[in-house]
């Protein structure tokens, strides 16, 4: 295993959750003004976190499993 594929990776994960954290606050502003409510509006951000995580770290595991190094 390419420790330099473990670093990206952890940057990916740390970058998800930023991404994450930063879009649960937008989200929150955009909520408590807004009249109409969408209930599964506060699962989205997850969503986009769980499939940016899977999106950069399964690409770099792969790589790293065909080139080692």
């Amino acid at each position: 295993m390419n420790p330099l594929c473990l670093f990206h990776c952890s940057v990916s994960i740390v970058a998800s959750f930023c991404v994450t954290y930063l879009a649960f606050v937008s989200v929150g502003i955009v909520g408590s003004f807004s009249i109409i409510k969408c209930p599964g509006l506060q699962f989205l951000p997850i969503m986009m976190a769980v499939i940016g995580f899977l999106g950069f770290c399964g690409d770099d595991f792969k790589d790293c499993y065909n080139h080692p190094s």
